[in-house]
């Protein structure tokens, strides 16, 4: 009877590490970075911006040299990838925020554990533990990352002032809260739940805004390839960067 308890044991320890192996495995097989725009946004840095990494996040900083005005400066966006995508996939369209075209804010791209936000959902802490001189913080993220951010909000409301959800839904409730909140995606979107977005529309707080973008699909969010089960898009990615940053410039200046 010990051996057969024994031999179970050591089987269902073995089958546990082998999900727990495949697991990773899956996790670190990510979206990766279009490395033709992940070169635009590193050739604008150096005039426009500066991208930094840091330990557990990177920084997309506006110089503050040059003709531009600084508007903005004392703001700054936390931004949670979506699941198993590299966070240098945004670099492109959210340089568009610190570039001047928007303003000048400060961006800084998460690194979630195993590329999975439901993870690293405090990961906001460290960002704003390291920028005191900030003191306009927006929290948001894309798909799963914008899930993630919007659990950060629920329990550190203080912290933020505007919540962003990027082709993501709030499956908590937070209608309750003091806190400006914007969702954005694209009509194409082939991978949101349109059903889901809808009925957790009731989650968020009366006020909140959606705004659509007409022709954008899920990845173009990022610049990251085709995503499974997404739809062809009808405007190219500088269209939609474009939009975006009209967008972002529009909530600044509110």
């Amino acid at each position: 009877m010990r051996k057969t308890i024994k031999l179970l044991g050591l089987s269902a320890l073995g089958i546990f590490c082998l999900v727990v192996i495949i697991f990773v495995v899956w996790a670190n097989l990510v979206y990766q970075a279009e490395p033709e725009k992940l070169g635009i946004a590193s050739n604008e840095a150096g005039n426009d911006v500066r991208i930094v990494e840091k330990t557990d996040y990177w920084e997309i900083i506006p110089n503050n040299a040059g003709t531009q005005p600084i508007k903005y400066q004392d703001a700054g966006l936390i931004f949670y990838p979506g699941a198993k995508v590299e966070p240098e996939a945004y670099f492109y369209k959210l340089s568009g925020l610190s570039n001047g075209q928007a303003g000048k804010i400060k961006v800084f791209i998460t690194k979630p554990t195993l590329n999975l936000a439901v993870f690293s959902i405090n990961q906001a802490d460290k960002v704003i533990q390291d920028h005191p001189e900030v003191k306009r913080w927006i929290i948001g993220g894309h798909s799963l990352g914008g899930a993630m951010s919007c659990e950060y909000v629920r329990n550190h409301s203080e912290k933020v002032s505007e919540l962003w959800l990027f082709a993501a839904y709030c499956g908590s409730n937070i209608s309750n809260l003091n806190i400006n909140v914007v969702s954005i995606h694209g009509s194409l979107d082939g991978v949101l739940n349109s059903q889901k977005l809808a009925e957790n529309r009731q989650n968020l707080p009366a006020g909140a805004a959606d705004i659509e973008i007409q022709g954008m699909n899920h990845a173009q969010f990022g610049n990251y390839g085709v995503q499974s089960g997404d739809n062809e898009s009808t405007k190219s990615d500088e269209e939609v960067r474009q939009e975006m940053i009209k967008i972002f410039g529009e909530l600044f200046s509110r």
